[in-house]
């Protein structure tokens, strides 16, 4: 015993003793904790992190921040790590007795498990005006004791309202101090439905609904009642927007006031702001109908014509043609000084042709504008409609705002036809200094061979009433030369100077920025290329998790990398083919990219499979499997027949299926479902025999072909079998009559009875096994 100076007195222990029980002592506490996050994460509790923080300085926000996206300070995220709650330990950490840890694991294990939620929310609230909102920190770069928030949120709390009070007299600039709100976290449902009322009349869902998806998806994580969505309108070519703004007042979201829209399903519905509103709507787009077409379902060679606003749109849909013909849209009837452009694009781009995202299209100036598209086009590969945008060009001389933009509508006329036979025109290189005839001569004026006889008219006709370009050999009416133009930047030439020659400069030699990415474009139909190929923001519908999403890419989209080259997948979809699955046939785990090959390489091996052996009994339904025999009968049918004797010559053998035949033809297996021809119960059921009787006189003609061929395996063994047996075989010369009918061409019986085997005799089952391990005939000899 040893007296310590405080009067206790203590044991001595040795230093195992000790050891083993500091060990007990530490994992009680971590017994205790692990059962307090146990109950935390059963009943949803999370420690809350609440702080009061300054807003900081619109001037000092940085631009990327939109949305619900907020900054906060380092220490914010040091504290939220202090009180992050530690994963629940496995159930054999409640068991003390299989605790065999070193010293220190514990403390580093309880570090790793500390992980905050995601997303994480916050709930802000603004105590000046009782107002508040939810966000989600982008970074922890914040000043400290300030929170940098977005114009959204500074719209939602209520603070843009007081940034814009006057300064009060002897008030200083930046002497103001700065508003405080609370944020606290919090933990949001997931969103299921959401309603919207645009606060502006005549919105059409063309305008805003790719439009809103694409901003939700971008810029928000949370949604709250009473907020309202200012979405940016569509960009044009010249870089200004169709639409300027689009508004909308978030009125009713489902389960919940305030709701996360990450990973979920969120149904969305668009109604009214009220009556008013919708009577006005229906009347606006009524106005933008000035006549004719303005677009809907489009059959091959019927006729639509209409007329157009300048920048407006009319979109039509080809449903139904024929795949083995080419495409031929052609554009006429528009009246000299209008200029309407056509744009075609297909499904697979999952968006409308316009000036900017287009497949095919034509910015010319002379008409018919004509787009032939080929049968054989990789974009009408598994395209399920084809799209045409009629596009009133607008001149660049009027403004953006509509009221000063010229309001004249553009008459077209569209048609989209299918010919069996493409006209070709071609030219021959010197083809035109080539005389016609020995009595023609060249104009001097025209350079067209003319009739030696009608030379003179011609002549003074033409030096009169024509002017020839020498640039571009063209011939025009004398004075009409100031309309024809000749590009400074290439060889195009047209009429209708100044108009066509701004339009194609506009179009062709004006360098353009993609609005979704760094991609710099030459020009317009460069930009088009790039909207429709390589940009990040194109949208995609993922072959793995079938959503309509960005395709996503590295830099400007302008190079993409090899990896993408290669696959022929997107960046979006080599990260989400990176998920695994189960293979239904192999059950290995598998990449959901390489699932496709893998699944190839199944069906490789499923061709590759020769015939199952069968019995050589016809009425049998059963494989060999490994049996071996000199009969090339299954193990049951070969069972009356084997014997232990040595017989090198096979002669007993011999005997023995003779006299079994023999026994089979003169007395019978007395079953009443037998069918075997070499049995007198089988002949007796199925008719054959009249009388009954069978003499060894009528017995042995039967059994003596089989006895001379009995080492030839193809000669079949008629041996009667059971009732179940029987079953199976009919079974499966049903299914080879039922594939038989189908179109992919049938099994062959050898594949039908080892798939009945297999399935037991369940039908359903034997069809499954045939799919997943059969053979078709049509495909056996395609492989051949």
């Amino acid at each position: 015993m040893i007296d310590n100076h405080d009067g206790f007195m203590e044991q001595d222990h040795d230093q195992a003793a000790l050891q083993d029980m500091a060990r007990r002592h530490t994992i009680n506490l971590i017994q205790m904790k692990a059962l307090e996050n146990m109950r935390s994460y059963i009943t949803g509790d999370t420690p809350k992190y609440e702080y009061k923080l300054s807003i900081t300085s619109p001037s000092k926000t940085p631009s990327t921040l939109t949305g619900d996206k907020i900054l906060l300070p380092q220490s914010a995220l040091e504290q939220l790590l202090a009180v992050a709650p530690s994963h629940p330990l496995p159930p054999q950490a409640l068991d003390p007795e299989s605790w065999d840890l070193p010293r220190g694991y514990l403390e580093g294990r309880q570090q790793q498990h500390q992980q905050l939620p995601h997303p994480l929310i916050f709930r802000l609230y603004n105590p000046a005006n009782n107002r508040f909102s939810h966000a989600v920190p982008r970074e922890f770069s914040a000043e400290e004791g300030e929170i940098g928030i977005s114009p959204f949120l500074r719209e939602a709390l209520g603070l843009e309202e007081k940034d814009e009070e006057p300064l009060k007299e002897g008030e200083e600039e930046g002497s103001r101090e700065k508003p405080k709100i609370t944020i606290v976290s919090k933990s949001l449902p997931k969103g299921t439905h959401v309603r919207l009322r645009p606060l502006e009349a005549g919105y059409d869902d063309e305008d805003w609904k790719a439009l809103l998806e694409r901003h939700l998806r971008m810029h928000f994580t949370t949604l709250t009642v009473g907020e309202i969505l200012s979405v940016e309108g569509r960009t044009s070519s010249r870089g200004r927007k169709d639409r300027g703004e689009f508004r909308f007042l978030i009125d009713k979201l489902e389960p919940e006031e305030a709701v996360c829209i990450v990973d979920t399903d969120l149904e969305v519905d668009i109604e009214p702001l009220s009556e008013e509103q919708a009577r006005e709507t229906l009347k606006q787009r009524l106005a933008r109908k000035t006549g004719g077409s303005t677009g809907g379902i489009l059959k091959v060679g019927e006729t639509a014509s209409g007329e157009i606003l300048p920048g407006g749109y009319h979109f039509y849909e080809l449903t139904k043609w024929d795949r083995a013909l080419p495409l031929i849209i052609e554009v006429d009837g528009v009246e000299e000084g209008d200029e309407v452009d056509v744009f075609v694009s297909t499904s697979k781009q999952h968006h409308k042709p316009r000036d900017v995202e287009h497949v095919w299209g034509d910015f010319g100036c002379t008409y018919p504008k004509r787009i032939d598209i080929s049968c054989t086009n990789v974009e009408l590969i598994d395209a399920q409609t084809v799209f045409v945008g009629i596009h009133g060009y607008r001149s660049l001389d009027a403004g953006d705002d509509e009221e000063s933009e010229d309001e004249s509508t553009r008459h077209y006329i569209l048609q989209i036809t299918q010919s069996a036979s493409e006209s070709l025109e071609m030219n021959i290189d010197g083809a035109e200094d080539t005389a016609p005839g020995p009595d023609y001569k060249k104009c001097a004026n025209c350079t067209q061979w003319i009739p030696t006889r009608t030379f003179m008219l011609h002549e003074n006709f033409c030096f009169r009433n024509n002017h020839f370009c020498k640039e571009c050999k063209q011939v025009m009416k004398r004075g009409t030369e100031s309309q024809h133009w000749h590009c400074s930047h290439c060889k195009t030439h047209g009429n209708n100077a100044p108009f066509a020659l701004e339009k194609h400069t506009s179009v062709f030699h004006r360098p353009r920025n993609c609005s979704s990415c760094l991609y710099e474009a030459a020009n317009l139909p460069d930009l088009a290329v790039h909207r429709t190929t390589t940009c990040p923001d194109k949208i995609i519908l993922c072959k793995f998790c079938h959503l309509l999403v960005p395709q996503e890419g590295t830099g400007d989209g302008s190079h993409p990398d090899a990896e993408t080259i290669i696959t022929g997948l997107s960046k979006h979809e080599l990260d989400c083919g990176s998920r695994t699955t189960e293979c239904h046939l192999c059950s290995r785990i598998i990449k959901l990219r390489d699932m496709e090959t893998h699944l190839k390489n199944h069906n490789l091996q499923r061709l590759s499979k020769s015939l199952p052996s069968i019995c050589r009994n016809p009425n049998c339904a059963r494989t060999l499997k490994g049996a071996t025999n000199d009969l090339g009968l299954c193990s049951i049918c070969f069972g009356p027949l084997y014997a232990q004797g040595y017989d090198p010559t096979g002669s007993q053998q011999k005997r023995r299926v003779e006299r079994k035949f023999l026994q089979q033809l003169l007395t019978g297996c007395g079953k009443s479902w037998c069918q075997n021809d070499m049995c007198k119960s089988g002949q007796a059921n199925r008719g054959v025999v009249q009388d009954g009787v069978m003499t060894t006189a009528k017995a042995f003609p039967m059994i003596k072909p089989v006895m001379e061929r009995l080492a030839d395996r193809s000669v079949p063994l008629g041996l009667c079998v059971d009732g179940v047996t029987g079953k199976r075989r009919e079974m499966a010369e049903w299914l080879v009559a039922e594939s038989a009918l189908q179109e992919r061409g049938g099994y062959d019986l050898a594949f039908t009875i080892a798939a009945v085997e297999d399935a037991g005799g369940d039908i359903e089952g034997a069809r499954k096994w045939l799919e997943k391990e059969g053979v078709r005939k049509g495909e056996r000899s395609s492989q051949v």
